[in-house]
């Protein structure tokens, strides 16, 4: 059984619909980097073909400068951006929005309009349940663009979606024992996600919702095909002026503010996250240098980097551990992020560019050709590069969101449906 962590990035060209751009890749060429082509502004309608709790602390092994899961963070510091940013990660702050003041998260009240009942102020719903009345800015996606690089590694299974019109979506996936749950999460994760009713009302959920959806889907899928193959994630949705983030694993999502860097995702890993040991310790899971070990099988033979993925039925399914528990889980943590004027674009990335590059290094590198005025996906591009030439030998992937603000009202634009779910292609790595 073939349970290291591997990574790989793929591409390919999407199909187009009249509501959205959308774009997925599917493999990549073992000698050649995988890039994809962005307009400088709006992107182009595209279409795409329709294709088919337990509770945690929220805060565990968050990075100390990362936003808390759910709080609704602010920062309207009127100053001119430095012409150079300072490197140190922007700890969030409290800030005002119509007149209401946002707290810290330990006092868990969020702004809400007046006519707001208490117990909606208490609830993560409540960042997106104002009146359609209100008058607010929505952010939305003025350019995008991602780039995927094999390195040395021999396959590449790494894969993204991106779709920018609509409620913009986001993803980053970085699979390993396979290609195959990399490319069904590219494929379908946003279709669960999307045909969640409670979207809108209340995306974490629809996160959270989604990707167990996925897991136990493509779970039932490798019990019938003996597939051991598993993917850590990334996804972001932006709607209105929320950011809303989540992940599985060691993919991560930083937020450039005021050219610093706000972390909104947590690496679940035991070397960067003590209590993700003391988690799987305490369902009886094996821990083996800094790895989750298998149940059934020697830990330090067989081990898995991560403690949460998608797919790996080696570690779930009963047949390979005897019913004995490993651990591994597929629930995200997520956040819900308030944009603010001081918020310029969103870096996704796998740990193929986190490993070799700090939070700041990205965010810097970034800020600096946007002031150039190179579009996001040469940037995205360069910073692949980059991470390469520090010293990575894993795949890379860096995607790289530039964001803007619209003014009209709040929750007006339409959500992308079930049918927004794309194509699959086969990996270009496998042709002879």
């Amino acid at each position: 059984m073939k349970a290291k962590k591997e990574e790989s990035s793929v591409k390919t060209d999407a199909p187009r619909s009249a509501k959205m751009t959308q774009e997925t890749t599917a493999g990549g060429s073992l000698k050649k980097k995988v890039s994809m082509p962005q307009a400088k502004k709006k992107p182009p309608t595209v279409p795409v073909s329709k294709s088919s709790p337990t509770t945690l602390n929220p805060s565990a092994g968050r990075h100390p400068y990362s936003l808390p899961s759910g709080v609704d963070a602010t920062d309207k510091n009127a100053r001119e951006r430095p012409p150079k940013p300072a490197n140190a990660p922007l700890a969030p702050t409290a800030g005002c929005d119509d007149g209401a003041c946002s707290e810290p998260s330990s006092a868990k009240s969020i702004p809400t309009t007046s006519s707001a009942t208490p117990s909606l102020q208490n609830s993560t719903a409540a960042l997106l349940a104002r009146p359609s009345s209100t008058r607010k800015t929505a952010f939305v996606v003025v350019d995008h663009g991602v780039t995927a690089e094999q390195g040395t590694r021999r396959t590449m299974e790494d894969q993204h979606t991106m779709l920018a019109e609509g409620i913009p979506f986001f993803g980053v996936y970085d699979g390993h024992g396979g290609t195959q749950c990399a490319e069904y999460l590219r494929d379908h994760l946003h279709g669960f996600i999307f045909s969640n009713p409670e979207l809108k009302t209340n995306p974490r959920k629809a996160i959270v919702d989604g990707i167990v959806e996925a897991d136990n889907a493509f779970l039932a899928l490798s019990e019938r095909e003996t597939n051991e193959s598993g993917s850590v994630c990334a996804v972001a949705l932006i709607i209105d002026d929320k950011l809303v983030v989540g992940n599985v694993g060691d993919c991560e999502a930083v937020l450039a503010r005021d050219g610093k860097p706000v972390v909104l995702t947590v690496r679940h890993t035991i070397a960067s996250n003590p209590s993700e040991e003391e988690r799987v310790r305490g369902v009886g899971g094996k821990v083996c240098h800094n790895r989750v070990g298998h149940p059934n099988y020697n830990p330090a033979v067989v081990s898995l980097a991560v403690t949460r993925a998608i797919g790996d039925a080696g570690f779930k399914l009963a047949r390979y551990t005897d019913g004995k528990a490993s651990g591994v889980i597929a629930v995200p943590d997520t956040t819900v992020t308030k944009l603010t004027d001081d918020d310029e674009f969103l870096v996704i990335g796998c740990d193929g560019l986190w490993d070799v590059m700090t939070y700041e290094e990205v965010v810097d590198f970034c800020y600096r050709r946007f002031q150039e005025g190179m579009t996001a996906q040469c940037i995205a591009e360069e910073l692949a590069q980059a991470a390469l030439a520090k010293g990575s030998t894993d795949n890379v992937t860096a995607m790289l969101v530039h964001l803007t603000r619209r003014e009209g009202l709040q929750s007006t634009r339409e959500f992308v449906p079930e049918a927004a779910v794309s194509t699959s292609t086969r990996n270009l790595s496998e042709e002879p």
